[in-house]
């Protein structure tokens, strides 16, 4: 499986016990592109993880993903992407 990160849009904004580090665009396998996937970091302890996109009426995900290396995937790629750019503008 081919997942690459589209764009990252920064977007740091705490609420409650974690932080909005980014919303991401991916594309896997050049067939699926997968919009607005929220990468979060818990303020406890600062774990990152993802939050999929949800549906604006029912706020239930619209989709799932079954396989965690694959989330754990996006999210290093994700993280990467950001300090490429961060290398970029500093």
């Amino acid at each position: 499986m081919n997942i690459s990160v589209e764009k990252v849009y920064l977007y740091e904004v705490n609420f409650r016990n974690y932080k909005i580090l980014a919303y991401a665009d991916i594309i896997i396998d050049n067939v699926i592109k997968l919009k607005s996937i929220k990468l979060l970091q818990n303020t406890l302890d600062n774990s990152t993880f993802l939050q999929m996109p949800t549906c604006k009426d029912t706020k239930k995900p619209f989709f799932e993903i079954l396989n965690k290396s694959i989330s754990d995937s996006i999210k290093n790629l994700i993280l990467e992407k950001i300090r490429l750019e961060y290398d970029e503008i500093s």
